[in-house]
């Protein structure tokens, strides 16, 4: 995966391409006009509304400060994801449209973890009210 303050391997891509061969393999599997980089590119937006649907599960619960810490956070993710898909494309030899949408859907598989876990951590911590 991407390490800290550097672009990504060309070990980090072969094990990106390897996790999202599924990703590719149903959208070879079903072609449109929009090829296989739109195919993507929905499984994205797919993946962002699978994570804005979690948020709002994990956001029903909470104070209002916490709500409010739960939404910067989100938003200082969208901002890194953004930035950070847009260094390793730029670093790296032959990127592509396809390289952007893989660093997209991996960092938002993370983030999607990130926040089941935290969501998982608290409900088993939090005092019940």
């Amino acid at each position: 995966m991407l390490g800290v303050g550097g672009p990504a391997t060309a070990s980090d891509r072969a094990t990106d391409a390897a996790e999202f061969k599924g990703f590719i393999e149903v959208c070879t599997a079903n072609p449109d006009e929009r090829g296989l980089d739109g195919c993507i590119a929905d499984q994205v937006g797919a993946k962002d509304s699978y994570l804005g649907d979690i948020l709002a599960e994990t956001d029903g619960p909470l104070t209002q400060a916490q709500s409010k810490r739960l939404a910067q956070a989100q938003a200082a993710f969208v901002a890194y994801r953004q930035r950070s898909c847009a260094y390793q494309v730029a670093a790296s030899e032959g990127a592509d449209r396809q390289s952007e949408l893989f660093c997209l859907l991996r960092l938002t598989n993370q983030r999607i973890a990130d926040v089941l876990e935290g969501s998982d951590f608290l409900s088993r911590t939090a005092p019940t009210r």
